[in-house]
């Protein structure tokens, strides 16, 4: 078989990309891949078969595209299906795979990850006993999507500390938009990007502009995935004109943008984090372009995009990025969103008060916001 891929690699190149020198590489590489994969099944310490080593290139193949990306072998490829309808909705956590290591981009509030102690950033080593190094982003995915009751014993890393969580699966009631004070500032928190969402905020920023509030802090810390479509909606409450594309390589697949007055304006603090991805960051991308929103915590996951699936002739399935988002500079967000205002996560309890741990991060938007002068519209 690996000779028959060598010898019908030029013939599969040229058809895929043409006859020029893109061709000798390809067939340079496949010839590599050949060669590695005949002497590990030749050399390593146990017997491998060529499946397992074919399966295992392809998920790396993805891997090396992004974190989110996933090879799924034909026999999964219905359970893997079955688990995508189910997403994060029984686990409440947002999962990433980065070069073998499995951790949480993302915990929902009251969810079962929530109540188990997984946090933001969580590194996920081993479930029910099982080592993640080698297991699959997409089977991971489907255990966390398994059925109502489902017990899972997870093994963490946290802050180089390991720790353990006993996570029973379960639908729970997801929290929506919400508007509080710090320090007479209003908090705008939005945990998820849906067409739920965008009323809710909605209906929240029209209260501020009725009440005359020039001030705001953004919370988008932890919250990952969500419709990217909903996130430039609610763009377009807080600012107007050119919001940002969808493209796929360098072609325009869509755009977006506000002909009409923002519902509120005034100066705006966001506050970021690892857990920021998709459409939290196209939101974060827009408000610092347009509005100079000042960005508050640590950097960013660094994607938002749209996943698209590409079945194979095989059975299996790849799942992967098919086109990026963008703010309104036009610049793809495929790299993590710096933050103006530096604030180190800590884990555990860094200063205690009467009311509780400290948010430093939160600290330091009231701080920043109190000096701010109003805006003229």
């Amino acid at each position: 078989m690996l000779v028959s891929l060598v010898c019908l690699s030029p013939f599969a190149a040229g058809a895929l990309i043409g006859a020029d020198d893109d061709n000798d590489s390809l067939f340079k590489q496949l010839s590599v891949l050949s060669e590695v994969l005949t002497l590990i099944q030749r050399t390593y310490v146990d017997e491998v078969s060529i499946r397992q080593l074919l399966d295992g290139a392809l998920e790396g193949t993805t891997d090396g595209l992004d974190s989110l990306s996933t090879f799924v072998p034909a026999e999964h490829v219905d359970a893997y299906s079955q688990g995508l309808e189910v997403g994060s909705a029984h686990s409440g956590i947002a999962l990433a795979k980065d070069r073998g290591i499995a951790y949480a981009v993302a915990v929902e509030k009251e969810s079962p990850a929530a109540a188990a102690g997984v946090m933001t950033g969580d590194v996920i080593a081993a479930v029910n006993g099982g080592s993640t190094r080698n297991m699959e982003l997409w089977r991971l995915q489907t255990l966390l999507a398994d059925a109502a009751g489902t017990e899972l014993d997870l093994e963490l890393l946290r802050g180089g500390q390991s720790r353990s969580a006993h996570l029973v699966l379960g639908p729970f009631e997801r929290c929506g938009a919400s508007l509080e004070r710090e320090e007479a500032i209003p908090l705008l928190e939005i945990p998820r990007f849906d067409e739920a969402a965008v009323g809710e905020v909605r209906d929240l920023l029209a209260g501020l502009a009725d009440s005359g509030d020039d001030r705001l802090i953004v919370d988008l810390r932890g919250v990952a995935g969500g419709d990217s479509e909903a996130a430039y909606r609610i763009a377009a409450l807080l600012t107007s004109g050119r919001l940002g594309i969808m493209s796929r390589r360098d072609r325009e697949l869509k755009s977006f943008s506000n002909d009409l007055p923002p519902l509120w304006q005034g100066a705006v603090a966001l506050l970021v984090d690892g857990g920021t991805q998709g459409a939290a960051e196209i939101l974060t991308a827009v408000l610092k372009q347009s509005v100079d929103a000042t960005l508050i915590g640590s950097s960013t996951f660094g994607l938002a995009g749209q996943q698209g699936r590409i079945d194979l002739p095989s059975g299996g399935l790849v799942v992967t990025m098919e086109a990026l988002f963008t703010g309104p500079d036009g610049r793809p967000i495929d790299e993590r969103l710096q933050p103006d205002e530096p604030v180190r996560r800590s884990f555990g309890v860094v200063a205690e008060s009467e009311d509780g741990p400290e948010d430093r991060a939160l600290r330091r938007a009231v701080e920043i916001l109190s000096r701010s002068q109003r805006k003229v519209a």
